[in-house]
C-alpha cells in the first residue's frame, strides 16, 4: 500500500500549490481513482531522509511562516507520503485559509492512516473534517443557454469538463477566476470573490461571437499606371493622325469641288476624290481608335487612383466597314 500512498502524496502536492482548487469533492475523487498499489514505487532511503528533514523544518515553521511551512511539508509528502505529514500539511493549509484544499489533504491523511491501521489518528482526522466541512464555500456553475460546441471551462486555470455545470464545487475562500472559451467566440472571463461558508451561483456566459476577421487586402497591382501611359499615348497619336487625315481630306474635297463641276471631273479631280476618300476613312478609323484607347486610358487611371481592378468590368466592340466604322464601350464600376 506504500505505492498508493506515494501516488496520493502527488495528488496532495498538486492541490497545495494551486492558487485555488476545486476542493474536497474533486480531491477525494482523485484519491479514489489513484488508490492503486501498483501505481508507483516505494520511496528510496535517500528520499525518506530528505522527506524527514523537510518535515521537521516545515513543522517548525508552522507557527512562524505558514506559507513556507506548507511548501516544506508539501515537498516532504511528495518524496515520502505519510499520514503524519499529510495531517500537518492540511493543518498548515487550513491556517492559510485554503479550506477546500485542506479538506482534501485531511482525507488523504485519513486514507494513509487507515492503511497503517492507526485508528487514533483516523478518529482525530474525522473530527477535523467534521469541524471544517461547514466552513467550505461552494460554487455552482450554471449555463442558461447551451454552451457552444468545443467550449472549455476553467476555474483558476484548472480545466473543467461539461459535468461541472450544475454541480456544487467545493472551493477555497477568496478570489477566483472563471473562464469560458469556445472557437468563434470572445472569451468570457469573470472574477469572483467567495466568502467562507458561502454558496454562490455563477452564470457561464453569455458568450459573444467574435467579429468576423477581415480578409487581408490583396496588394494593389502595379500595371494600371503603365497601361494608362501606353493607352493614353496611342489615343493621342490616333487623335493627332485623325485630325491630320481629316484636314487633308477637307483640302482634297476643295480640289474635287473645283475640278468636278456639274458631275464631270478632270483627271486631277478624280485623283483628289479617290485620295480624299482614303484620308477620310483613315481619319474616321483614327478617331475611333483614339476614342477606344482614350476610354481605356481613363479606366486605367481610375484603377490606379480610385478602384480595384476586380471592381471594374470593361467591354469594347468595334463595328463597321471601310466606309463606316463605329465602336462601343460598356462597363460597370
Amino acid at each position: 500500500m506504500a505505492t498508493a500512498a506515494r501516488r496520493l502524496g502527488k495528488v496532495r502536492r498538486s492541490s497545495a500549490r494551486g492558487r485555488a482548487t476545486l476542493g474536497a469533492a474533486t480531491v477525494f475523487a482523485l484519491v479514489c481513482t489513484l488508490f492503486n498499489p501498483a501505481a508507483a514505487a516505494a520511496a528510496t532511503a535517500q528520499e525518506k531522509a530528505l522527506a524527514e528533514s523537510l518535515f521537521k523544518e516545515g513543522k517548525a515553521l508552522l507557527s512562524k511562516d505558514p506559507t513556507k511551512a506548507c511548501e516544506k511539508l508539501a515537498e516532504s509528502q511528495r518524496l515520502d507520503p505519510a499520514s503524519g505529514t499529510a495531517l500537518n500539511l492540511a493543518d498548515c493549509q487550513e491556517k492559510l485559509g485554503r479550506l477546500a484544499t485542506a479538506f482534501g489533504t485531511y482525507q488523504i491523511a485519513e486514507e494513509l492512516a487507515r492503511e497503517r491501521n492507526n485508528s487514533a489518528r483516523v478518529a482525530l482526522i474525522k473530527k477535523k473534517l467534521k469541524s471544517l466541512e461547514p466552513k467550505i464555500p461552494h460554487l455552482r456553475l450554471v449555463a442558461s443557454t447551451p454552451l457552444p460546441a468545443g467550449a472549455v471551462l476553467s476555474l483558476d486555470g484548472t480545466t473543467l469538463g461539461a459535468a461541472a455545470i450544475g454541480t456544487e464545487l467545493a472551493v477555497d475562500p477568496g478570489e477566483h477566476r472563471l473562464e469560458v472559451r469556445a472557437p468563434g467566440f470572445e472569451p468570457f472571463v469573470k472574477d469572483l470573490k467567495i466568502a467562507e461558508g458561502a454558496s454562490s451561483e455563477v452564470e457561464c456566459g453569455p458568450l459573444k461571437r467574435s467579429p468576423a476577421e477581415a480578409k487581408p487586402k490583396a496588394p494593389k497591382p502595379s500595371w494600371p499606371l503603365p497601361a494608362f501611359v501606353a493607352t493614353a499615348g496611342v489615343a493621342a497619336v490616333g487623335l493627332g493622325f485623325g485630325i491630320g487625315a481629316g484636314v487633308r481630306a477637307i483640302d482634297l474635297g476643295a480640289v474635287v469641288s473645283a475640278e468636278c463641276p456639274e458631275n464631270a471631273c478632270t483627271a486631277t479631280g478624280l485623283d483628289a476624290l479617290s485620295e480624299g476618300d482614303r484620308f477620310a476613312t483613315a481619319s474616321n478609323v483614327a478617331f475611333v481608335l483614339a476614342g477606344v484607347f482614350g476610354a481605356a486610358a481613363t479606366t486605367f487611371l481610375v484603377l490606379e487612383f480610385v478602384l480595384e481592378p476586380s471592381e471594374v468590368q470593361l467591354q469594347v466592340g468595334i463595328s463597321g466597314g471601310a466606309s463606316e466604322l463605329g465602336a462601343a464601350i460598356s462597363g460597370s464600376f
